[in-house]
């Protein structure tokens, strides 16, 4: 959680917000350390849940199974490819609003 602001009133990112899992195991045990990792970090406390993923069936699954009720929100990176399909979808492919996304414009924290 970022709860101090600089002299702008922009976040300060705290070393200890951020936490990270990762592992070769399958959907059902990566579920399962997300949700412990969730817990010892305070979920039981939350009055809301956000889950932010790249919209695959994967992240989704893992979502609904192991944080029922949560907010899934799709990240602003892959939100652009779908815009960027849709444009093409239509038939706007050679409007200057029309070009791919690439990763150098990817907001993160």
């Amino acid at each position: 959680m970022q709860t101090e602001v600089d002299e702008k009133g922009h976040p300060i990112r705290q070393e200890q917000s951020t936490s990270y899992i990762g592992s070769f195991e399958g959907a059902v045990e990566f579920g399962l350390l997300l949700r412990q990792e969730a817990r010892r970090r305070g979920l039981g406390r939350a009055a809301k849940v956000i889950f932010l993923g790249d919209g695959a069936g994967l992240g989704v699954e893992l979502a609904r199974v192991n944080f029922p009720g949560a907010v899934l929100i799709l990240d602003f990176y892959h939100a652009l490819q779908h815009v960027h399909g849709l444009v093409a979808a239509l038939g706007a492919r050679k409007a200057p609003q029309a070009k791919k996304p690439s990763n150098s414009g990817r907001v993160g924290c």
